[in-house]
């Protein structure tokens, strides 16, 4: 591959095209050698701000200087791609989620401290997974692209691995902030997953800020009353629009409030924590449903595969 291809231009690291290339070669290389890789997705928070406030040669510049952050903390062994705009990659060799967790959290602190002349301080957000067998190019990505999402949607400057949300951070509850990513451009779906989201975060602050039992609950049976109406409209609108996969979205929906409603009916014999329930609802409704689930049908009504925009 010609040199011009595969490094980007302004900040010298490997091209999209090019670190896909080795992502190919190197998943056909460990399914015979099992050797553990991570990855890492990086954004810079707010980096509209900055070109904005100070202009595109200054974007520019804290693009180039972060390439150069990236290069001096990384070891040589790792890979390391702009992935387009303000989004970096990283294929770290020879690394498992835990040691991928800790350079994360090691990058996030120095490009937090590092201070950009004339602009000041930036933070990022970081998404990370590992290899697992029978993992493709897509499917690592996809799982990338989410988990680094889902810290810039609860507050950014943070690091989320394989889409797993603790629901406290630092002894502090997490907010799902509701904006673009979520929007299915259905306005019941959308107005639904809105309201879900709202009662999900109020539950975890509640949990955290009161230990009052009958709150709790009265909230917990609210966000099972609320799901198994939005289940029936999402499955009449995505019937509606002959959706391929509706009876598989249908069957997960049932699986879904099952497993809420036996919880429910163990938090009142006072069996698991709130918390855990709490655990349950970001996990399993926000990140495993409307987050993983429900994006896969998301193209039926922009016409198009469905594009996130940047929160």
């Amino acid at each position: 591959m010609p040199t011009e291809l595969k490094k980007d231009s302004l900040t010298g690291l490997y091209s999209r095209v090019y670190f896909i290339k080795i992502c190919k070669k190197k998943l056909m290389e460990i399914s015979q050698t099992m050797q553990p890789i991570a990855f890492i997705l990086l954004d810079i928070d707010n980096f509209k701000n900055v070109n904005d406030e100070y202009g595109h040669l200054s974007g520019d510049y804290v693009l180039k200087n972060l390439g150069l952050i990236l290069k001096k903390t990384l070891r040589k062994s790792d890979i390391i791609c702009r992935w387009g705009g303000e989004e970096f990659i990283i294929l770290l060799a020879d690394s498992n989620l835990a040691d991928a967790k800790k350079i994360a959290e090691k990058l996030r602190l120095t490009i937090a401290f590092h201070y950009f002349e004339n602009i000041g301080n930036i933070t990022a957000s970081f998404g990370l997974t590992k290899y697992y067998p029978a993992d493709t190019n897509e499917s690592i990505f996809k799982r990338l692209d989410q988990s680094l999402y889902l810290a810039k949607l609860t507050g950014r400057n943070k690091v989320v691995s394989d889409n797993k949300l603790p629901i406290f951070i630092n002894k502090k509850p997490i907010s799902i902030e509701w904006g673009p990513f979520f929007k299915s451009h259905n306005s019941i779906i959308d107005a639904e997953h809105h309201m879900l989201i709202n009662l999900s975060n109020e539950f975890i602050h509640t949990c955290f800020t009161q230990n009052k039992t009958t709150v709790l609950l009265s909230l917990f049976e609210m966000i099972l009353s609320k799901l198994i109406i939005h289940a029936a409209h999402e499955e009449e609108i995505l019937c509606h629009n002959v959706y391929p996969l509706y009876l598989e979205h249908k069957k997960i929906h049932k699986n879904l409030l099952t497993e809420i409603t036996t919880i429910l009916n163990n938090l009142q014999s006072e069996k698991p924590s709130f918390t855990s329930a709490g655990r349950y609802i970001i996990q399993n409704i926000i990140v495993e449903h409307i987050v993983k689930d429900d994006f896969d049908f998301y193209y039926l009504f922009t016409k198009k595969p469905h594009s996130k925009p940047i929160p």
